[in-house]
């Protein structure tokens, strides 16, 4: 492997080396996979065993910044704007997810009460139909979390690229 030497007496600073020609050029092949991998995991089909994309997987991974997305610099939401639209898909995904599982919350709240009402206590005492409950809420949490992150994640992207839209805007009119 080759050694990086720098010439003796001259001070390089971070800002130098980030933004190199070599830099730039890894940066950019980066972000071209990552657009392209987003942009395949969002567009995948259902399988036979999935009966969805792999949509969940990707809020996860993408809420968790494994992948820092929000550190995307303007010119690069703009040149690969399938980051910014898987970021927008997941959250979709996540939103619909948690507004489905809170109405299956709310159908289940309105038959407890039902039975509590009427002494049944069925739905209490059934095991499974409890146990579905206690799923379902958990589950809700969860995903009114990953929401949340995603949502954060989205808006993000969409001000990176319009403060980058805005600044390109400026140096035209000014230059």
């Amino acid at each position: 492997m080759k050694e990086m030497r720098l010439p003796k007496g001259k001070v390089v600073n971070k800002h130098e080396l980030h933004s190199s020609q070599a830099a730039r050029v890894v940066r950019k092949d980066f972000y071209e996979s990552i657009e392209r991998w987003l942009r395949n995991e969002v567009e995948s089909k259902a399988t036979e065993q999935e009966e969805d994309p792999n949509l969940l997987g990707l809020a996860i991974l993408i809420t968790d910044e494994l992948l820092h997305l929000t550190r995307i610099d303007g010119k690069n939401v703009v040149n690969f704007p399938g980051i910014k639209d898987a970021a927008k898909q997941v959250f979709n995904f996540v939103v619909q997810e948690y507004d489905r599982i809170d109405d299956s919350l709310r159908r289940r709240h309105r038959a407890f009460r039902r039975d509590l009402e009427d002494l049944e206590f069925t739905a209490v005492k059934d095991r499974n139909v409890f146990q579905g409950y206690l799923q379902d809420l958990a589950h809700s949490e969860e995903y009114y979390f990953i929401a949340r992150k995603a949502k954060h994640i989205a808006e993000t992207l969409s001000e990176i690229e319009g403060s980058y839209l805005e600044d390109e805007e400026e140096d035209e009119d000014g230059g």
